[in-house]
């Protein structure tokens, strides 16, 4: 899933040029009922776990709930052996490509401290401050039946929100400032190439051989 990079852990991938590792950025997806993924892969490859236990995990992915009852160390290692493991072997770049919510929940609150822990990068989710304008004809037939929600049938009337969402429909103001705040807490000073360490992009000692290229080149 998008939640977790066990697989990877499992079946590294191998590229010609090594230093290619180092250009490989993986990209998580975050949201609080994402922990019920890495806990059910978790009980899928380890073993040990009842079919009770697993049914009963899977069931809370659509009821609203998240694992914001847990303890701070449980939160921790849900992501450190799902993704985070990654930063702290020094095996490969994670980017949150990713997270979001609507209230500041003991699930944000956690999840804020896990990023400022681990220094994460990430991307929010999501600036818009809705799905569908009035007046838009939606499509469903492409979606799947989680996809689809209260979605209506044919035009919308009205707004349709994304609660998500930083800008307010007028895209000059913030629904939450608070949110706001929290985002600007986890960002970075702008770092220069100059300042940039080995292996980033301010390094230019890898260049890919374009022969490796799978449409232009020979792909061997």
């Amino acid at each position: 899933t998008a939640a977790e990079l066990l697989p990877v852990r499992r079946s590294p991938m191998k590229f010609e040029q090594d230093c290619l590792e180092s250009r490989l950025v993986w990209s998580i997806h975050e949201y609080k009922w994402t922990w019920r993924f890495m806990r059910v892969y978790d009980f899928l490859t380890r073993g040990g776990a009842s079919v009770g236990e697993i049914f009963k995990t899977l069931a809370g992915v659509y009821q609203g709930n998240d694992n914001s009852g847990s303890d701070w160390d449980t939160f921790v290692v849900d992501r450190d052996e799902s993704y985070a493991f990654m930063l702290k072997e020094n095996t490969g770049a994670i980017w949150i490509g990713e997270f979001g919510e609507a209230s500041r929940s003991d699930w944000w609150k956690a999840y804020m401290r896990y990023a400022a822990e681990m220094d994460l990068d990430w991307c929010y989710w999501a600036l818009d401050a809705y799905k569908y304008a009035p007046g838009i004809e939606i499509d469903t037939s492409y979606m799947q039946s989680d996809q689809i929600f209260d979605l209506p049938e044919g035009k919308t009337v009205d707004y349709i929100p994304d609660d998500y969402g930083l800008l307010r429909n007028d895209y000059m103001s913030a629904r939450h400032v608070w949110k706001l705040a929290d985002l600007v807490s986890l960002q970075a000073p702008v770092i220069s190439d100059v300042d940039a360490p080995p292996g980033s992009a301010g390094d230019d000692r890898c260049v890919f051989n374009t022969t490796l290229q799978p449409v232009v080149g020979t792909g061997q």
